[in-house]
């Protein structure tokens, strides 16, 4: 049978007899889309939504302009939440399911004004928050079947983290009673971490083969971009605001890049082994337009969000000048030894267009009910990328309350998504998977005004 050659050429290409080639990594379940997190203390409860209205410590976040609207010294430090990510995955074998519960990071913002500052023109903003957090569960499972005639056994283990955090310098400045301006500049840290266990066994009549695959990446990347943003106060009842973030430009960053692949049969068996404590890792982050638009009807306030992101050209994820090893023996002749080089792996996104929709109503005493709507969009171009493509809807709901110079919020998030299809190899051909998510955020925070 030369089901081994098959599998070899499918997983390398060799342009000379004195090395391989490895390419295409193992699609995992990172899922990079960029408004899965909601970040503020009445700002997530209502999905974000705050572009013209953003006030406080979390214009650093939003809106830098909004800082020049704060009348003192205010101190925000809290926790963004818990979130339950339930994953579902169909196709490798009967149905499986995963969840896990994490903590989704702080968010510690700071604006710096009366008495600090003997002014009211200007207005200085420091921050430390995340807004990108991507830590499912494991996923694992196993599927047993008959393709292309043949017995196959898949077994199939997963385990990914994306997550980023963003210190912020801002300031924001009243160039008149109605129009705020502002300017920040981030250093977003981007980790990311993905470990993947393969194994297929495959047999008919007269043959039998496996496969192993193992693949782990684990590494950070440090990055600078600046923010900008406007607001005007049309009139008392209507605000428009706008916001801009250049795309990233990477400062340094290293990971661990381990591959290892073993494939055998009745013909003989093929080991690879390519490891690389310190691959140079990038990642980038797209520029992006933000734009709100603000009304007030009596006490009750509501905002429309409009969010693009710009197209990402493809570039180098991961790239390393590391040789791994392939041993092979086929048919009993002598072992053969031959070097292996990496392929960068490479990363492309799409521009995508999310919107989201925010509400407050005051209540009795010092409580207000605040409800939000989302979309967001995969960046992606297509199923079977390096991570993975889930286009998100969610909602948001919860009260606030405010007693003197103390105020805090609580409130649940809810977000739900499927992949497209996308398929993984096996020896004896491709099989199938789709990916459905389920957020589910507990949202709580506490605030200070000097």
């Amino acid at each position: 049978m030369r089901l081994l050659a098959v599998v070899l050429l499918a997983m390398f290409a060799a342009p000379h007899a004195s090395a391989q080639i490895l390419t295409s990594p193992p699609g995992g379940g990172i899922i990079p889309n960029y408004d899965l997190i909601r970040i503020g203390q009445t700002e997530a409860l209502e999905s974000g939504a705050v572009v013209a209205r953003a006030r406080g410590p979390l214009a650093n976040v939003y809106n830098p302009a909004g800082l020049a609207s704060s009348a003192s010294t205010e101190i925000n430090a809290s926790s963004t939440g818990f979130q339950l990510t339930s994953l579902g995955l169909k196709g490798v074998g009967p149905d499986v399911s995963s969840s896990r519960i994490v903590n989704l990071g702080g968010f510690l913002g700071v604006v710096i004004a009366d008495p600090v500052l003997k002014t009211t023109k200007w207005r200085l903003g420091f921050s430390i928050f995340s807004p990108i957090g991507w830590e499912p569960g494991t996923l694992s499972g196993v599927k047993a079947g008959a393709l292309s005639g043949q017995a196959v056994t898949l077994d199939y283990r997963t385990q990914v983290r994306l997550r980023a955090q963003i210190p912020s310098l801002a300031a924001g400045v009243n160039v008149s009673r109605k129009f705020r301006a502002g300017v920040g500049l981030q250093v977003p840290i981007v980790s990311i971490l993905q470990q993947q266990q393969s194994t297929s066994l495959t047999s008919d009549a007269t043959d039998a083969s496996s496969l192993t695959r193992t693949f782990e990446v684990d590494g950070n990347v440090w990055l600078v971009r600046m923010i900008a943003g406007l607001q005007w106060d049309v009139i008392p009842a209507v605000s428009l605001g706008l916001t801009a973030e250049t795309g990233s430009v990477r400062l340094w960053g290293s990971s661990f890049y381990g591959d290892q692949l073993t494939t055998a049969s009745g013909n003989g068996f093929e080991t690879l082994s390519f490891r690389d404590p310190s691959a140079r890792m990038n990642y980038k982050l797209p520029f992006s337009l933000k734009a709100g638009a603000a009304g007030r009807i009596g006490k009750v306030e509501f905002e429309a969000n409009v969010r693009w992101y710009s197209s990402i050209g493809r570039y180098d994820l991961y790239r390393s000048d590391s040789v791994g090893t392939a041993l092979s023996q086929m048919d009993g002749g002598a072992p053969v030894i031959t070097p292996v080089l990496l392929t960068p792996v490479t990363l492309t996104y799409r521009s995508v267009v999310n919107l989201a929709a925010g509400m407050r109503v005051p209540l009795t005493g010092n409580w207000q009910l605040h409800v939000g709507l989302n979309s967001d969009q995969s960046p992606l171009p297509g199923p079977n990328e390096f991570f993975r493509s889930v286009t998100f809807v969610g909602g948001t709901a919860g009260l606030s309350f405010a007693v003197g110079s103390l105020s805090g919020a609580v409130g649940l998030g809810f977000q739900t998504g499927a992949s497209p299809t996308s398929t993984i190899s096996v020896p004896a051909g491709t099989v199938d998977i789709n990916l459905t998510v389920k957020t589910f955020q507990l949202l709580y925070s506490l605030a200070y005004t000097f």
